[in-house]
């Protein structure tokens, strides 16, 4: 194995530059087509989960809410009856349930201020990665706008993220992201090899949270 990687390497340095440039190219090329293949695929699966299922309460809450207002108060009918009560009753109770999975479904979402600390702390856990850029992206909804103030909504917010470092580095930063407390998620990266063996790589990382107030970079 060792006289096989001998040649290899022997080969590879009796290149032109510009030929051990296209290898190169080629190299990272397959890198990003198996890192997509293996880590990109569920993270962005977990996203759509996730976001289908905070849409689905959302628009509950919403149908519920239209439903109580609907409801005619006791007060305000002719003969109020104790089964139109109960039903306001167990709109409310329904709603303040729907209300309270949104509330849990916010757990662990990061406070925006803490976004750059985390990754950077990330970093700084990689002995052979450096950070070199980090800025953050304009908030998007995930949940559609609405004029109702009350009405809960659900924003995206990303950060693009460059580091310098080995594969076994940014596999492992990506790891940290996954593997972190926080409802941090990657969902893109590009990657470059301009000096082998080390690899610059992008990172297209987000968090969901209810504001649309997010930090700058």
């Amino acid at each position: 194995m060792k006289h096989l990687l001998k040649q290899l390497f022997g080969k590879f340095d009796a290149l032109s530059l510009r030929e051990r440039a296209f290898v190169l190219i080629g190299v990272a090329v397959l890198i990003y087509g198996a890192m997509d293949r293996t880590m990109l695929a569920p993270q962005l699966s977990k996203k759509k989960q996730m976001t289908a299922e905070l849409t689905r309460l959302r628009n509950s809450n919403n149908e519920l809410t239209a439903k109580v207002a609907a409801v005619p108060k006791p007060g305000q009918v002719d003969d109020p009856d104790a089964p139109l009560r109960e039903k306001i009753q167990d709109l409310a109770k329904e709603l303040a349930d729907i209300e309270h999975r949104l509330e849990a479904s916010s757990v662990n979402l990061i406070p925006p201020g803490d976004m750059s600390i985390v990754l950077e702390e990330f970093v700084g856990k990689q002995s052979d990665l450096r950070l070199i850029g980090l800025r953050s992206l304009d908030a998007e909804p995930l949940i559609g706008e609405s004029d109702d103030k009350k009405v809960a909504r659900l924003f995206q917010h990303g950060v693009s993220i460059e580091v310098v470092g080995s594969y076994d580095a940014i596999y492992r930063y990506l790891k940290a992201i996954e593997s972190s407390p926080w409802r941090i998620y990657w969902e893109s990266i590009d990657i470059k090899s301009e000096k082998y063996p080390e690899i610059t790589a992008t990172l297209g990382v987000y968090t969901l949270n209810l504001s649309d107030n997010w930090l700058s970079l």
